[in-house]
């Protein structure tokens, strides 16, 4: 599984996190849940390129729980905020 990996990815992305300090990790998450949808439009329309683009995008849905925790700001409201995101690509 993934989750088994995290730990190893979470390495090589943390000197990276810091640039997201000031940031809201509900705003990384809220920025998370765009990628995804243009990604579906994109693939649709056979724009393939602005679709890899879109999947990279999903950058900010992995790292905003790593800014949360490495910064204390993880909340009741951003573990329940960023579950509904990876949900609405799905009901497509």
């Amino acid at each position: 599984m993934l989750s088994d990996k995290k730990q190893s990815v979470e390495k090589y992305l943390e000197p990276s996190i810091s640039l997201f300090k000031k940031i809201n990790p509900n705003v990384l998450t809220l920025l998370g849940s765009i990628p995804p949808l243009l990604f579906f439009v994109f693939v649709v329309l056979h724009w393939y390129i602005a679709a890899l683009i879109a999947f990279l995008g999903n950058f900010f849905d992995f790292i905003d729980g790593m800014v949360a925790r490495k910064y204390h700001k993880v909340t009741t409201f951003g573990s329940f905020f960023d579950h509904i995101p990876m949900a609405h690509p799905y009901q497509l």
